[in-house]
């Protein structure tokens, strides 16, 4: 999967896509699996990440180490869900909130992302198109393609999460 990866990526980002292959491949695999329990459904789960990172490292790059691992956790995340519904399991998606939780011994630099705590606050639902959108500089077509949603579902959520901060904001003053 890495060679289909590489092609993806121009040769000046090839050393750093490597890097943060072997720095997290082995982690997302472990959360796969904890979420999958099946090793074929867990290596197509990394890869899928690891694909849908590659189609977009132009983009994300530039980023610090701790948001490419938090954009990373996110996307796997999203693909084990999808995972999971495409094998008719029930869907976990408070699970894997928690389950993330509980490993942020392997990834406590991700909490170092969290820019703001209203933002960590938010419903999954919100916090992935708030971060997707203006932390990692996403357009909206594109966010829908990677969570799977309409333009009018991300756009809906951007407009009911900005609501909730500006409540929370104001509550706060």
């Amino acid at each position: 999967m890495l060679t289909v990866c590489m092609t993806l990526i121009d040769d000046d980002d090839k050393s750093e896509f490597r890097k943060i292959y072997d720095s997290l491949e082995r982690k997302l695999f472990v959360f796969s699996m904890s979420k999958l329990h099946n090793n074929a459904l867990a290596e197509e789960a990394v890869s899928e990440t690891f694909l849908a990172l590659a189609k977009n490292f132009k983009k994300i790059h530039s980023l610090e180490p701790a948001e490419i691992v938090a954009y990373t956790v996110i996307i796997n995340r999203n693909v084990c869900i999808d995972i999971l519904e495409k094998e008719n399991k029930h869907s976990i998606n408070v699970q894997i909130d928690d389950k993330i939780k509980e490993i942020s011994e392997d990834y406590d630099h991700i909490e170092k992302l969290i820019v703001a705590d209203m933002v960590e606050k938010l419903p999954d639902i919100y916090r992935d198109v708030i971060m997707m959108k203006y932390f990692y500089g996403f357009k909206v077509n594109e966010i829908s393609k990677q969570l799977h949603l309409s333009v009018g579902g991300v756009k809906s959520r951007l407009e009911q999460a900005r609501k909730i901060l500006r409540k929370d904001m104001n509550d706060d003053e």
